[in-house]
């Protein structure tokens, strides 16, 4: 609706510029020669002509200082992007650094479970340890997924800025 309206307005603004002066109107003429005279009636219709050199000047104007100014902002919205996705690349990247080695982790399961089977840790003290070793597979999985989303993002936004 909004689009329809901005078009009708501006069909009416280049027709009210285009025919500024549109006149229609009865017109009227009298001549007299030696021999006889004549009486014209007719209708007059007037308008007022643009030159063709500038007369979308203004709007060409218009058009490219819209342009220039919305292909700044969206460079800065490029720019800002690729500064957030590089935040979150590092800081994932450092998170992903900081989880311990999935080895280690498995081996205290091993040692864990021995200790169970030799009696001297409870089955709810097993189980715990499984489940934090369940947990961190998860959370492993996702922070190298989110690595991998931010530099996949990362890696477009330059290629699309550089190209």
């Amino acid at each position: 609706q909004l689009k329809a309206d901005v078009i009708q307005n501006t069909i009416q603004l280049e027709s009210r510029r285009y025919f500024s002066n549109f006149k229609i109107g009865p017109s009227f003429s009298r001549e007299k020669t030696d021999e006889s005279s004549l009486v014209r009636f007719g209708v007059s219709l007037s308008f007022d002509i643009p030159t063709l050199n500038n007369s979308n000047y203004n709007y060409i104007q218009q058009a490219e200082s819209l342009a220039t100014l919305e292909k700044a902002r969206k460079e800065k919205v490029v720019e800002i992007d690729k500064i957030i996705v590089e935040d979150r690349f590092k800081k994932y990247s450092e998170s992903l650094r900081s989880l311990p080695s999935q080895d280690k982790l498995e081996s205290d399961i091993r040692k864990i479970k021995k200790s169970f089977d030799a009696g001297v840790v409870s089955p709810l003290v097993y189980l715990e340890s499984y489940r934090s070793y369940v947990d961190f597979l998860e959370v492993s999985e996702d922070v190298r997924l989110n690595v991998l989303e931010s530099y996949l993002k990362l890696r477009g936004l330059y290629v699309e800025t550089n190209s």
